[in-house]
């Protein structure tokens, strides 16, 4: 099987030396594509591009232009402009079937993202 992301692993929780191995990661992902288009589409573009959950929920559709992510950096960071994957594409175009939403790609809160990331590495065996 080939790898979803661009890069691993991918570091979570607190302690030093913790990771997530490629295969855990897209073990995640399989669970939350086998749920839903959008929980998949939204782990994917927070995991590939080092989001914080409220730079992925800020997303809008004018974010997302010639195949590239312009993401809005907080916390002092600068705005940051990166190559959508072919994966992010594909995902983008399924979950909106070519049509442009209105206002936030992700309109749901910050406690939902954390409960949809929690529920899905339930699924996936991810601690």
């Amino acid at each position: 099987m080939t790898a979803l992301l661009r890069v691993a692993p991918m570091r979570h929780g607190g302690a030093a030396g913790t990771f997530w191995t490629e295969e855990q990661t897209n073990r995640l992902l399989q669970a939350a594509r086998a749920h839903n288009e959008r929980d998949y589409c939204l782990i994917l573009l927070l995991l590939n591009h080092a989001l914080r959950a409220s730079e992925v929920l800020a997303i809008v559709p004018a974010d997302i232009r010639d195949g590239q992510l312009y993401v809005r950096r907080l916390k002092g960071s600068q705005r940051t402009c990166q190559p959508l994957t072919p994966a992010e594409r594909e995902s983008l175009g399924v979950l909106f079937n070519g049509s442009k939403p209105e206002g936030r790609l992700f309109p749901i809160e910050r406690m939902q993202l954390w409960r949809i990331v929690q529920r899905h590495c339930l699924t996936a065996g991810i601690p």
